[in-house]
């Protein structure tokens, strides 16, 4: 009596496939070494960009608070600073290779690194000032810090971060 192979075979294949999504096999869900920053994303409207030298940050969470100076530093910024911020512009596509490029828009963006930040609400102040050192504006807000994936939520989280903005009509909101 012949037996087949058949079921030997299946069986194979399905040991197989299986293998094929299975994590690190380059099909289904991969997580990478990405990170992200852990912090406060500032903002600057245009409309108030050109009267503004630097900002004051103060970030307060389970009343332990942390203040930072972020001054306007142009293009050639260390990592806490306010840069000119850009809009991304679509060039189009021509025979399938496509592009786009930055343009300035005005606007000054920063960023306050802060590694103890958790999800949850804090206190945001924010004062800006002008080349003279004198206040421009001085707003305060409540933000809820949320945590983020950068890789989904499957891979776990990657930090905390919140942002804020301070609108053309010297409001302090949160992004």
């Amino acid at each position: 009596m012949r037996r087949s192979s058949r079921p030997l075979l299946v069986a194979l294949g399905l040991i197989v496939l299986t293998g094929c999504g299975a994590p690190g096999s380059g099909i289904g869900m991969e997580c990478t070494a990405i990170g992200a920053r852990t912090g406060l994303g500032l903002d600057i409207a245009a409309e108030l960009a050109p009267d503004v030298d630097a900002a004051a940050v103060r970030l307060c969470q389970d009343d332990d608070c942390t203040e930072t100076d972020l001054p306007a530093c142009g293009d050639d910024c260390e990592l806490d600073g306010l840069r000119p911020g850009t809009d991304t512009v679509d060039q189009g596509c021509a025979d399938g290779v496509c592009s786009a490029s930055s343009v300035p828009n005005g606007e000054l963006h920063g960023f306050v690194e802060l590694p103890e930040l958790v999800s949850g609400p804090a206190e945001v102040s924010v004062t800006l000032l002008d080349q003279a050192g004198t206040e421009v504006l001085t707003e305060r807000i409540t933000v809820t810090v949320e945590d983020v994936y950068p890789n989904g939520p499957e891979c776990g989280v990657g930090g905390a971060a919140a942002g804020v903005r301070v609108t053309e009509e010297h409001t302090l909101v949160e992004v």
